[in-house]
């Protein structure tokens, strides 16, 4: 059970990077494979985004939320894997 559990949280934190990654290019994030990644990954981020908006920088913000949940994620896995 726990090797179960340790594998999906490194799928979902697989997820969250793809998401993070895919956000730095605009033509991907448009595409199908961008839309699943958040349709994936935004009932989880949505009540961190909640919690603890994005940081105003200049012309632009700084979303915490997918770092947060990367760090519980992995704070998780290594307490019980």
């Amino acid at each position: 059970m726990r090797e179960l559990v340790c594998g999906l949280l490194g799928v979902a934190l697989a997820i969250l990077i793809a998401r993070a990654v895919v956000s730095w290019f605009p033509s991907v994030r448009d595409s199908a494979v961008g839309r699943t990644l958040d349709r994936i990954t935004d009932p989880v981020l949505t009540p961190v985004r909640q919690a603890i908006p994005p940081i105003r920088m200049g012309g632009g913000a700084l979303d915490l939320s997918t770092i947060i949940v990367a760090l519980a994620i992995g704070m998780v896995r290594s307490l019980i894997c």
